[in-house]
């Protein structure tokens, strides 16, 4: 459920004209700028992303990127995200505002993975490697959810990753597998949870979904303008 403050700052927007939403096609505009004046090498993005998500990389292939957010520049990322010019009317995004959240609620057991190796191939990870991730164990997932609060746990060979976010577009902070620092935020754009996270290698984007047959789709991509490759998970809610 939306608290009543939450309803509160909608409706201030809404009065002083500010309402609006974030499709993310105007957000990556808005973020990959900084990134492209860089003229950063396109080698190693998101190294972290595949640590968070169970995937063992190691150091040898691992590069820092200057491009990196720091946590005051996450909350501008974050503010810039929520304050879009929506093509939406106002009807379409009040409706968004009040329409119930998908319940990601329980465990998932991933039954499919897809997109790994060329996302590897891209980072500039060797043959080796990334046959050893291919074949290396599939995670399960957990998560807690009230509303727009979050506990999520990652069940990988690397051990359980956990993390507690409000998904309301504010910012907070996490580590992956190799005890990095991220910086993310996390909102959503309709039905679709997404997170946005900086970190030692770059910057990247998770979204994940749940279909009409109850399947979870999660895909993660690189925010930088070279960045071509989307991987990706489909997970199953485990009954009992």
């Amino acid at each position: 459920m939306h608290t009543h403050r939450g309803r509160e700052t909608l409706l201030r927007r809404w009065d002083d004209g500010t309402c609006v939403a974030s499709p993310s096609s105007a957000v990556d505009r808005a973020s990959t700028k900084s990134v492209e004046e860089s003229g950063q090498p396109a080698v190693a993005r998101a190294i972290s992303s595949c640590s968070l998500h169970g995937i063992s990389v190691e150091a040898d292939v691992m590069q820092e990127r200057r491009g990196s957010m720091t946590m005051q520049q996450m909350r501008s990322r974050s503010h810039t995200a929520q304050s879009v010019v929506s093509t939406k009317s106002f009807v379409e995004t009040v409706a968004d505002f009040f329409r119930a959240r998908p319940d990601f609620n329980g465990e998932w057991v991933c039954i499919e993975t897809f997109g790994l190796d060329d996302f590897l191939k891209e980072l500039g990870v060797g043959t080796f490697k990334r046959l050893a991730a291919s074949k290396a164990p599939w995670p399960s997932w957990h998560f807690e959810q009230d509303g727009d609060k979050f506990k999520f746990s990652n069940h990988t060979m690397m051990g359980v990753l956990a993390e507690e976010f409000v998904a309301d577009g504010s910012t907070y902070s996490t580590v992956d597998g190799h005890k990095q620092m991220l910086n993310c935020f996390a909102l959503w754009e309709g039905d679709i949870l997404v997170i946005e996270r900086s970190g030692p290698q770059g910057h990247f984007r998770e979204e994940r979904r749940i279909d009409e047959s109850g399947v979870l789709h999660f895909t993660l991509r690189g925010m930088e303008a070279s960045s071509k490759v989307v991987w990706g998970r489909k997970f199953r809610r485990k009954t009992a």
